[in-house]
């Protein structure tokens, strides 16, 4: 099996992988990744849970808020004071203090979470590489099956016309002629089937991105 890859990615490699309409050249395995890893919409999503992650660290490795505060007084007064006029006003600015390390454990909690997130997303890189390696593999193998087919057709496209030519002189039995047919048109029916797998691998590999 190993060595039946090893084949497949050094003439997939020579050769590259064609994609019909889904690509304007040729694609490397290196391109193909590449473009997973920039376009990858589980990937993308990676990338902004790990932004979140942060910004919610930074808020919480923040001190905590000051606090404006009031205070009225005399507000319902006597003679002359009486009414909300005369109210007086005390203003009040404080801050909590936190005692106990708390804020360092937010700060270390927060960075855990960041880590956490960024593994996740390291994770998920390998495994999209890795996913498109296989599908790449797919798609050189499905062009080398084509490849392959469309040859066999050829060949047996050329025996039809040489059992036809020989009946024609009486050399051949018109059964021979009606088998070299029926071969022919099951390997067209295999070249369809090479043709269908090779566009479902493709389709398989442009998903990723």
């Amino acid at each position: 099996m190993f060595s039946r890859v090893a084949v497949i990615l050094a003439i997939a490699g020579w050769m590259s992988v064609l994609a019909g309409p889904a690509y304007a050249e040729p694609l490397s395995l290196e391109a193909a990744i590449q473009r997973t890893l920039a376009r990858n919409p589980a990937l993308r999503a990676e990338g902004l849970a790990v932004e979140a992650v942060e910004s919610q660290a930074r808020l919480d490795g923040l001190s905590p808020a000051l606090v404006l505060g009031a205070d009225l007084e005399n507000v319902a007064g006597t003679g002359s004071l009486r009414g909300v006029h005369s109210a007086e006003t005390t203003l009040r600015l404080s801050q909590v203090i936190e005692l106990g390390g708390k804020r360092a454990a937010r700060q270390a909690r927060g960075m855990a979470d960041i880590e956490r997130q960024q593994n996740l997303r390291r994770q998920r890189r390998l495994d999209l590489a890795a996913l498109t390696t296989r599908r790449y593999i797919e798609v050189a193998r499905a062009q080398l099956e084509l490849q392959l087919v469309r040859s066999q057709l050829q060949g047996v496209r050329a025996t039809e016309q040489a059992v036809r030519q020989r009946v024609d002189r009486g050399v051949a039995a018109e059964a021979d002629a009606a088998l070299a047919q029926i071969a022919s048109v099951r390997a067209e029916i295999e070249l369809e089937h090479a043709e269908h797998e090779l566009a479902s691998a493709r389709f398989a590999l442009a998903a990723l991105w």
